[in-house]
Formats: structure tokens, C-alpha cells, sequence
């Protein structure tokens, strides 16, 4: 494998195949919230479209705002099959959406990236007057023997290391401060890897070891030797939840 340098033009192609979907749950529980009385949704920050095509599946209008280019392209080629998807290059904090023109908001592993409050006055802009917003965030489960491993590798060969999802760590304040009023639930979503989509998965984080790195070659033999340790017939099971927290500004 080249492990190139980790920029989002090039991270593209990796997050389509190797990064999980969300929890078919999580996107039901969601609909049901709001007893399926929506048409419009502007997805945020749509990397290349997984969250989107969870909607569009449900033949929903979506909105894919995404600011970064080749992201953007990518997810055109994921949902160029669904004709109510419109792929739009722009930020959260500027969608150049209309006034009053969606009915719920949703953002896939990105609000940490947002300027809060300049976002929070462009979703009350765009939103209608019910204001709902769905916020989701795949996390590996802590409580996992191979997380924790994985864990204790990469504390020890990535000095960037902060932790899987660390943002979201004693975090519930920022969310308090976002919400009028919300709910966080957690559902189950496990995931398949091979050895090769487990060493990428692992080598586009932002605190991997680049090929050039001292401690690039020793962190892929002990993952390739963890892998090994705890798959079966080439197939490692990823223990992972999606996280939501949906409620309205």
C-alpha cells in the first residue's frame, strides 16, 4: 500500500470504501421522530455521501453540501443513480440555500469542524419552523478488547494521537449550548474489514504515521499483527455504534 500524504483530495476514494455507514436505526429513529413529515434535507459537510444516500433511500429531497471539491465528486459518482439529490460545493456557514427551504438538517462526523455560531444562524436561516437537526457520529466501542488495543498502539506510534472520536469525549456541554431542546441515542453498527480496509481505515486518520514517518512501518505490522489476532477467515468485525443526537434550535 502507498499511504500518501492525508489531505481530503486524495481521502476520498478511502472514506467511500473504507469508512461504516450509519445505523439503519439511527436514520429510522430519526423519521419516526418527526413522524415522516419531511421532504427537504440539507445534508452538512456531506464528505462523499453516505448520510445522503441513507435519505435518498428514503426518497427524500437532499441537499449534499460539501465544501471540499474532490469530495464533492466523489459523492456525485455515489449518487449520480438518485434523481432528488443536489450536490452543492459550500460550507456550513454559508450553504447558499434559500431561506425557510429545508425541513431537517443533518451532519455525518463534521460538527466538530463547524464555527458553532456562525452555523447555528445559517441553520435557523434555512431551516422551516419546525428546526430539527440530527447530528450522527460513528464511535468505535470503548468497552471492546481489540478497540482497546488498537487504542494502546496508537498512543504509542502516533504522537498526534488524541483518541478515536476525542472530540466527542465530556463534550454534551457544546451540544446543550447548540439545542433548544435534544436527545442523544446510541444503536449498534458493527462493521466488516478486511486486512487491507482495516490498515487503510487506520492510516487516514489525521494522526496516523506517514510512510516517511519513523514509526510508520512498526504501526503496520502490529495492526497487520492485531488484525490477525482477532479476525476470522480474513474478516475482522469493527465493534462500532452510531451515535445521534437530534433535536431542534
Amino acid at each position: 500500500m502507498d499511504f500518501r500524504e492525508e489531505k481530503f483530495n486524495w481521502l476520498s476514494e478511502i472514506y467511500t470504501k473504507y469508512r461504516p455507514s450509519y445505523a439503519t436505526t439511527s436514520i429510522e429513529y430519526v423519521l419516526e421522530k418527526i413522524e415522516n413529515s419531511i421532504q427537504t434535507i440539507a445534508d452538512i459537510w456531506a464528505w462523499t455521501g453516505k448520510l445522503s444516500k441513507a435519505f435518498l433511500e428514503k426518497d427524500l429531497q437532499v441537499y449534499a453540501i460539501e465544501p471540499h471539491k474532490e469530495m464533492l465528486e466523489q459523492a456525485k459518482k455515489e449518487l449520480q443513480s438518485y434523481p432528488k439529490c443536489k450536490p452543492i460545493q459550500a460550507t456550513a456557514e454559508d450553504t447558499t440555500l434559500e431561506d425557510t427551504s429545508i425541513d431537517l438538517i443533518t451532519i455525518g462526523q463534521a460538527f466538530h469542524r463547524f464555527n458553532n455560531a456562525a452555523f447555528k444562524n445559517e441553520a435557523k436561516r434555512i431551516l422551516k419552523k419546525e428546526k430539527y437537526i440530527a447530528i450522527f457520529y460513528n464511535n468505535w466501542d470503548k468497552t471492546s478488547d481489540l478497540i482497546q488495543k488498537i487504542h494502546e498502539l496508537s498512543k504509542e506510534y502516533c504522537p498526534l494521537y488524541k483518541g478515536s472520536s476525542w472530540w466527542l469525549e465530556n463534550q454534551e456541554k457544546i451540544f446543550k449550548s447548540f439545542f433548544k431542546t435534544y436527545e442523544k441515542k446510541v444503536f449498534p453498527n458493527n462493521y466488516s474489514l478486511t486486512l487491507d480496509a482495516f490498515l487503510w481505515l487506520n492510516f487516514s486518520a489525521s494522526y496516523a504515521p506517514k510512510k516517511w514517518d519513523k514509526n510508520h512501518e512498526i504501526y503496520h505490522e502490529k495492526l497487520t499483527t492485531l488484525f490477525n489476532q482477532y479476525s476470522k477467515k480474513g474478516i475482522l468485525t469493527m465493534p462500532n455504534n452510531t451515535i445521534l443526537r437530534f433535536g431542534i434550535l
